[in-house]
């Protein structure tokens, strides 16, 4: 019995406790009721309020992607309440498409809101069937283009050397030194191609007037062949190794800049590599070994110690580079390093040369010093005749 007191006793303080605590005073429920209702007022004021819905909606850096194909992914609708607006259904929209890699949205207060895009970066175009698609370094498939883009791409980078490049300067050249009676003719034609020339500019800065917008920098490759290819997957390859191979040449050619210079690129022999700069430079790569250091130096050599205009043979199976015009056939070498053995060699066979030559002209002098003499004995002899 005593212990059950004891229970029914300590209950009743636990009871008690509880009903003290939960005991608030009136004027502290009183500032929670006001601050719900300032709180929801201020809610209802803000879905309410003109300045808060959406005025605009832009992107930032999409540079392949068109704004009008990322907005209709996103399908944000101006006018609509800014905290109403669905991002993270848009985001994951636009994340489905194949050239985009990352995607962000933001809401920009007032009344803005901010679409910021990671682009997938193309390496080649590799043809597959009667398609032609544009692979990235992870071997996704950001593009595939089909139609008559497959016949524009094949017809501009399939490898056709223009040889007439130098002889059109020349003619303008003899065109310029012409008669005064023809000046006048000539400045007045001059004026008119200039003016042809700055509208072709001014189309082909402008992306929306050039006829070829769609057709990105990238090299059309050569000698690989693809089973499978769908857009914002991985491509599958028989040959996985050429693959990779392929990827670390158009990789290390973007970190030297020269991938968007790039036109063709021949991998169907990876000991025999073929590239192809701006449809006037063919370059015998040999292998892809070294490729990173390898490419920085030609493109030195390209943009430093090659004319813009040249038509010319590269061959940079070795060491060195040797340039052949394709016009004259002559070659001219353009060398990494000289090693101090190298050098030395160089000048010993110099000096031995030149050794050569003394011994050849001392044997000279002394073949005309014997004719002399013989001549000189021939004369006497005559005399006492």
């Amino acid at each position: 019995m005593q212990e059950d007191k004891k229970v029914s006793r300590s209950n009743k303080r636990r009871t008690a406790k509880r009903s003290r605590q939960s005991r608030m005073p009136f004027s502290a429920r009183l500032g929670i009721l006001i601050t719900v209702l300032v709180l929801t007022v201020a809610a209802a004021g803000a879905l309410m309020a003109p300045g808060l819905n959406v005025a605009e909606v832009y992107c930032e850096g999409n540079v392949n992607i068109k704004t009008e194909d990322i907005m209709n992914a996103a399908q944000l609708q101006t006018g609509k309440n800014i905290f109403l607006t669905h991002i993270g259904k848009a985001s994951r929209n636009i994340d489905k498409m194949p050239m985009v890699k990352s995607v962000k949205i933001q809401r920009v207060f007032p009344n803005r809101i901010c679409i910021s895009v990671e682009e997938r970066a193309p390496l080649a175009y590799i043809p597959i069937n009667n398609e032609i698609v544009a692979l990235d370094a992870e071997k996704i498939v950001v593009k595939c283009e089909k139609d008559d883009l497959v016949t524009k791409i094949t017809q501009a980078y399939t490898p056709k050397f223009n040889d007439e490049v130098q002889k059109n300067e020349e003619n303008s050249s003899e065109n310029n030194a012409s008669e005064d009676s023809e000046k006048d003719d000539e400045d007045t034609e001059s004026d008119n191609l200039n003016v042809e020339e700055g509208e072709q500019e001014s189309q082909s800065d402008n992306g929306e007037q050039t006829a070829d917008i769609n057709i990105m920098n990238i090299p059309l490759i050569s000698g690989i062949e693809l089973s499978e290819a769908t857009e914002g997957k991985k491509v599958k390859c028989g040959d996985e190794d050429k693959l990779d191979k392929l990827i670390a040449i158009c990789v290390a050619l973007q970190n030297s800049g020269l991938l968007q210079k790039s036109t063709y690129l021949d991998v169907t022999d990876l000991m025999n590599i073929r590239l192809i700069i701006e449809n006037r430079l063919d370059i015998m790569l040999g292998d892809a070994d070294n490729i990173d250091y390898r490419a920085k130096f030609m493109a030195e050599v390209i943009n430093n110690k090659i004319s813009a205009y040249e038509v010319a043979i590269l061959d940079y199976t070795g060491d060195d580079i040797y340039v052949r015009p394709r016009e004259d056939g002559k070659q001219r070498v353009i060398e990494k390093k000289k090693t101090s053995t190298s050098s030395s060699n160089e000048e010993t066979t110099e000096s031995s040369e030149k050794k050569v030559s003394d011994d050849e002209e001392s044997e000279e002098s002394q073949n005309d010093t014997d004719d002399a003499r013989s001549n000189g004995v021939r004369n006497i002899d005559d005399d006492e005749e």
